[in-house]
């Protein structure tokens, strides 16, 4: 998932219609990549691809649907849901 369809959810989730041009208010797409910055400094949200350019946008995506992604390639998941074991993070 790239920046602009993150962002294209929190227009569409406060009102706002992306395909119209809708957009986040500066402070709030600043506080956006603060904080997907702080994500992915902390390994919650993991960068797979892109070298960061207008042309070639760094690609975002999340251990759960990684892993997922990767069982489906190989195998099926097993029926216990792991989620429950995945540690929560404490502020």
């Amino acid at each position: 998932m790239r920046f602009a369809d993150i962002r294209m959810c929190f227009v569409a989730r406060y009102g706002g219609d992306p395909t119209k041009g809708d957009k986040l208010p500066p402070s709030h797409e600043r506080s956006l990549k603060r904080a997907l910055k702080g994500l992915r400094d902390r390994g919650e949200v993991l960068r797979i691809g892109g070298s960061g350019g207008p042309g070639d946008p760094y690609h975002y995506t999340t251990l759960p649907q990684l892993l997922l992604a990767r069982s489906r390639e190989t195998k099926p998941m097993p029926s216990r849901s792991w989620s429950s074991s995945w540690p929560r993070w404490r502020r």
